[in-house]
């Protein structure tokens, strides 16, 4: 079914799997967008990076690690992250990370899910659900926490 929506939305076949795959491992921006939700944004990737290596890339002011599961050239690029996939911490705390504000939040019952503005431009959606998911109001500073296992950079 997603196969036949890609080819159709665009006459060529972006990637073939099933969707649980797509989902987690897209070699497009597009097909990352196509299969659940996803944040795709633009980012600065420093230097040249084979496929499945660990690259450094520029988000607005600050520098993150994220996987890139196909060869990619310096330049403009996606950053691809999952909501479920990115975790917050107070803005005092240690843990390192890009830095925002929570712009809006909306409590799910096990689970919150909150837009994150970047400090340095953009938003990310987030999807808490630990414990103390529903921890952060609108208005507070915090600390995003990405894996670079889990956030991808991938070709425009």
């Amino acid at each position: 079914v997603v196969l036949r929506l890609i080819q159709r939305i665009v006459g060529t076949l972006e990637q073939v799997g099933a969707p649980g795959a797509l989902s987690r491992t897209p070699r497009a921006a597009f097909v990352a967008e196509c299969v659940g939700a996803a944040n795709v944004i633009d980012v600065v990737l420093e230097t040249d990076v084979p496929g499945g290596a660990t690259a450094a890339i520029a988000l607005g002011d600050d520098r993150i690690m994220a996987t890139a599961p196909v060869p990619s050239a310096a330049g403009r690029a996606k950053l691809v992250v999952r909501p479920e996939d990115i975790g917050l911490a107070p803005a005092e705390s240690t843990q390192m990370g890009p830095r925002g504000r929570i712009k809006r939040r909306q409590y799910l019952g096990s689970r919150t899910s909150y837009v994150v503005a970047l400090a340095g431009g953009g938003t990310l959606a987030v999807d808490v659900s630990s414990a103390d998911h529903d921890r952060y109001a609108v208005g507070v500073a915090v600390v995003l926490l990405l894996s670079p296992a889990t956030t991808l950079v991938l070709a425009p």
